[in-house]
């Protein structure tokens, strides 16, 4: 990664209004604080106040991106739904797969998903790690959160990524990773009191290529 993050500004009040005007996602948050009373998705801190911002942050990389429907969608270790529920509310998906190894956080995620009334036969959940799953076929987007991007799985990415996808990683990507065809961009961002600076990757794939 050459270049330096651009810098960003993240205003998660205004941004999930543009997003998401009809308020889709307070339904997600009262479904999500209601099963982390039962399956511990996310902190104590982040359920009594912070699930805005946290949303805002889910969406904020597709915000950067002129492209508001995806056909085949997978959210990498979903737990207990970000970015992937706050994607699936506001964009236009039409098959999506969410990936979540835990059977507790699995559960609780397919619960959450029918308790929102989203679609599951197009909307899947598999317990499993990404690195043994198998496709059938490529993803136009795939995101990956609170998951070190180690080589194994950034190479499985880049093979399971369509020509013209996006990749999105919720941090800033390793400077060692061959890109081999994928064009990055970081950016960066201030949030909270006193503000944090955090970052995320986009990545898109400019060509057909294998990976072995």
């Amino acid at each position: 990664m050459t270049k330096p993050p651009v810098a960003l500004n993240l205003e998660p009040v205004s941004l999930l209004g543009q997003l998401d005007p009809t308020d889709k996602l307070s339904d997600y948050f009262s479904v999500l604080q209601a099963e982390n009373e039962k399956v511990n998705l996310v902190s104590r801190e982040t359920i009594a106040s912070g699930l805005p911002s946290l949303a805002a942050e889910s969406l904020f990389p597709l915000a950067q991106i002129s492209q508001t429907g995806f056909d085949r969608y997978l959210d990498i270790g979903s737990g207990g739904g970000f970015p992937a529920v706050p994607i699936l509310l506001t964009s236009q998906v039409r098959e999506a797969t969410l990936l979540e190894r835990g059977n507790k956080k699995s559960l609780a995620l397919e619960r959450i998903l029918r308790a929102l009334g989203l679609p599951r036969d197009r909307i899947s959940v598999d317990q499993a790690s990404f690195e043994q799953c198998t496709f059938d076929s490529q993803f136009d987007l795939i995101t990956l959160r609170l998951v070190k991007l180690r080589p194994r799985i950034w190479r499985k990415v880049v093979s399971s990524l369509a020509g013209g996808g996006y990749f999105v990683y919720y941090s800033i990507a390793p400077d060692d990773i061959a890109l081999a065809g994928l064009t990055p961009l970081s950016y960066c961002y201030q949030i909270g009191t006193p503000p944090l600076t955090k970052y995320f990757t986009i990545f898109q794939k400019t060509r057909q290529f294998f990976v072995d």
